[in-house]
């Protein structure tokens, strides 16, 4: 392989899931979060067969545990479920960059979780990454955009912030129980594809029952919606956790994870560009000391 190719293939990450986010957001102001999140699981689970069926000549894993699937399945439900849920919803309230921002914070909670419920211990500098990340967000989402005056913008910028964390926390739950699922001999690919399977088969069904399948497919006729929809699922869900996958192969996990951490800073003029969402000194001062806590997190 080329020099640098996992090093590139996970700044292409950190690209793909800055790029989502913006697009998540106009669609989600369209027809809200939940059905952004319905609509975007099944076309991504679409990619993931494909793929799957590509490289292992099944559209889904064989041969697995059931105890692996419930794990999976379970982390699955709670992450791209619930946390995603709650993340589509931050992205409208608040927007893409500080959404992205405070749900910088999941890999923090799932150390600590990790901590707390697996018995994996922390050293101290992994500590200061921890507090500096924290640091960094709390640096940014303390001052309150410009616009928030009145009582009625206060009360969304906070709903917002609470979702973005909402997200956060889900993300780090559904991390923790796919960590207690996975085994060495079970591809990344298969692990995520399961994961959004549970995830997508949950909300199905729901709507199944609701009889609310057609109404929600119905959304994709908006006009530009479809697009956003296929553009969306297709860039961050799909593209951007392949590219992940070959980072981890061909790059030293530490340095992959930190290059794909670098997604609140490439936000910051996609936000400006997009959303007129100025950063400032601030904003930016902020995102840079949260993605060197990270660092410090994974590098250590």
């Amino acid at each position: 392989m080329p020099p640098l190719f996992g090093e590139i293939a996970a700044l292409i990450t950190a690209i793909c899931w800055s790029i989502t986010p913006i697009i998540f957001a106009k669609a989600g102001k369209q027809i809200g979060a939940l059905a952004i999140n319905r609509l975007r699981l099944i076309i991504s689970l679409i990619f993931y067969f494909t793929l799957h069926t590509i490289l292992f000549h099944n559209p889904i894993p064989l041969g697995i545990p059931l105890e692996t699937w419930l794990w999976l399945g379970g982390s699955g439900l709670v992450g791209l479920v619930v946390g995603d849920s709650f993340y589509y919803r931050a992205l409208i309230e608040i927007g893409p960059r500080r959404s992205i921002l405070l749900m910088s914070t999941a890999p923090i909670v799932a150390a600590v979780l990790a901590w707390m419920f697996l018995g994996q211990n922390l050293s101290w500098l992994q500590w200061v990454g921890i507090f500096t990340t924290v640091g960094g967000v709390l640096w940014v989402m303390g001052k309150q955009p410009d616009g928030v005056a009145d009582k009625k913008a206060r009360g969304q910028y906070l709903r917002g912030s609470l979702f973005a964390l909402g997200g956060a926390v889900g993300q780090a739950i559904g991390l923790i129980l796919a960590r207690k699922g996975m085994s060495p001999d079970l591809p990344t690919l298969s692990v995520t594809l399961i994961r959004m399977l549970a995830a997508t088969g949950a909300f199905w069904i729901v709507l199944l029952f609701r009889g609310q399948i057609g109404m929600t497919l119905a959304k994709l006729k908006l006009p530009s919606l479809s697009q956003k929809m296929f553009a969306g699922s297709f860039i961050g869900p799909f593209l951007g956790v392949f590219f992940s996958m070959v980072a981890i192969t061909w790059a030293p996990v530490g340095i992959a994870s930190t290059l794909m951490s670098l997604s609140p800073i490439i936000m910051i003029p996609l936000a400006s560009r997009y959303f007129a969402d100025r950063a400032g000194l601030r904003g930016v001062s902020g995102a840079i000391l949260a993605v060197i806590g990270s660092a410090i997190l994974i590098l250590t």
